[in-house]
């Protein structure tokens, strides 16, 4: 850490969702402040980087069950002094069971207009969390059970795909999405039906969920 000593260095960390079609990030704001802020931590002498993360999620996520969490870096910036390391949070069953505490008085989902809004993040900067995310889930079509919902519809996850952007022709048909999902589903198992049904204003759709384990299917 010696090359730093003339900056702080800060951890800020990522909860990501698709909301209504569009990506979020969670928010907080701290008790006797008049801010919205991501979950974050500052380093401290002999810190490990794991140990920060955990520290700064530690803030919406009750410590205990931060093990079954992963952080991936998107990138790193500097403002002024300060060093910022950006992570997303991952958790395979998107288990994100928020608790309110005596340092917070709220939490909430920005879209990319609120978090311009408020001076979190320019439009560039959400646009690279943005293609993080797009590359992550392009890297293995299973990644988006990090971003949705634990149960969904086949038309859920299919806008999911295209609401982040990933251009796959098979995507913009349900008939076709389906077909590709059927052949992806085979080859490397990762969504699952659950057995129930959701009814509405349209034709009865079952619901399926992720698995946490991809079952490479020989």
């Amino acid at each position: 850490m010696d090359s730093f000593k003339t900056f702080g260095i800060k951890v800020n960390i990522f909860f990501l969702r698709i909301i209504h079609n569009e990506l979020k990030i969670l928010v907080i704001q701290k008790k006797g402040k008049d801010y919205w802020e991501f979950p974050n931590a500052i380093f401290k002498e002999d810190d490990e980087i794991l140990k920060v993360c955990k520290r700064a999620a530690s803030q919406v996520i009750n410590y205990i069950h931060l093990e079954n969490f992963e952080y991936k870096l998107i990138n790193n910036v500097i403002n002024d002094s300060l060093i910022e390391f950006n992570y997303v949070i991952l958790h395979k069953k998107f288990r994100f069971n928020f608790i309110y505490n005596e340092l917070l008085t709220d939490i909430n989902w920005f879209s990319s207009k609120k978090l311009k809004d408020n001076f979190l993040l320019n439009q560039d900067r959400f646009n690279e969390i943005l293609g993080f995310t797009k590359q992550f889930v392009k890297s293995n079509y299973a990644n988006i059970r990090y971003f949705i919902s634990g149960k969904y519809t086949l038309s859920e996850l299919q806008k999911a795909y295209i609401n982040l952007g990933i251009n796959n022709k098979q995507f913009y048909e349900k008939r076709n999405f389906r077909k590709w999902l059927f052949i992806q589903n085979k080859e490397n198992l990762f969504i699952e039906d659950t057995g129930f049904i959701r009814r509405g204003n349209h034709r009865p759709a079952k619901i399926y969920c992720s698995l946490e384990r991809i079952i490479e299917v020989t």
